[in-house]
């Protein structure tokens, strides 16, 4: 990896960078390989970060592969290779966003993934943010499209007392869920968790109704004795 710092333009550093991760099987058969690059990243002075990636990767599929509902990648060996294109702003700012996207050839076929995420934090109590992520591809298997939304709400009554929601819905599994935590640190090391889980199953045929599905509340205490 190299990070020249060219202190010029206001850019903080650029970035490049060269990853491989090689898998076999026990009896000696390559099972996958991905060669990866970001053949440029930028880190400007405000904080805001470009990336563009590039990789190479092979498969092999010992059984049928199951990517999506009805959708399925048969045995045998593949060979794609992919881009990706990230951009997100300053951490620090009262609003943030990022997106990113990543396309190419996907086993026997092609798939495009777009993501986004915008968050407001207007003050250090309160901090919001939506994400969504959708992905289209097409193998020889048939096609598929997959859309993913989440909510994040948390909210810091005092530095050790916090709130925190995340709500997602994603249209594979038609599957609405919502987790709620309340965190209270008594001491340092010392916690109590309160947590609500409630999740809603999309009914077929029927548009807006999502009947519970289930429901969990989870009491956490954890404490750190040091002699």
């Amino acid at each position: 990896e190299l990070g020249p710092r060219p202190h010029k333009w206001g850019i903080r550093k650029f970035m490049w960078s060269w990853d491989a991760d090689i898998w076999w099987q026990q009896e000696g058969r390559l099972e996958s390989r991905e060669l990866s690059a970001t053949p440029l990243g930028i880190l400007w002075d405000t904080g805001e970060f470009l990336m563009t990636g590039y990789s190479s990767q092979y498969e092999y599929l010992q059984e049928p592969f199951e990517i999506s509902d009805g959708v399925v990648i048969q045995p045998g060996a593949y060979l794609f290779d992919r881009g990706d294109l990230r951009f997100e702003t300053a951490n620090f700012r009262k609003w943030r966003f990022e997106v990113g996207s990543s396309f190419g050839t996907f086993y026997d076929g092609r798939m495009e993934t777009y993501e986004g995420e915008f968050a407001l934090k207007p003050n250090a109590s309160f901090q919001t943010a939506f994400s969504m992520e959708y992905v289209t591809g097409r193998v020889s298997g048939g096609s598929f499209i997959q859309r993913l939304m989440g909510l994040q709400l948390n909210y810091n009554f005092s530095p050790d007392v916090t709130l925190s929601t995340f709500t997602q819905y994603d249209n594979e599994s038609e599957e609405l869920g919502t987790n709620i935590r309340f965190r209270w640190t008594v001491t340092p090391g010392t916690d109590l968790f309160l947590v609500y889980n409630r999740g809603w199953t999309h009914i077929p045929d029927e548009v807006l109704r999502l009947p519970p599905a289930y429901d969990q509340f989870v009491v956490k205490f954890v404490y750190t004795w040091r002699p």
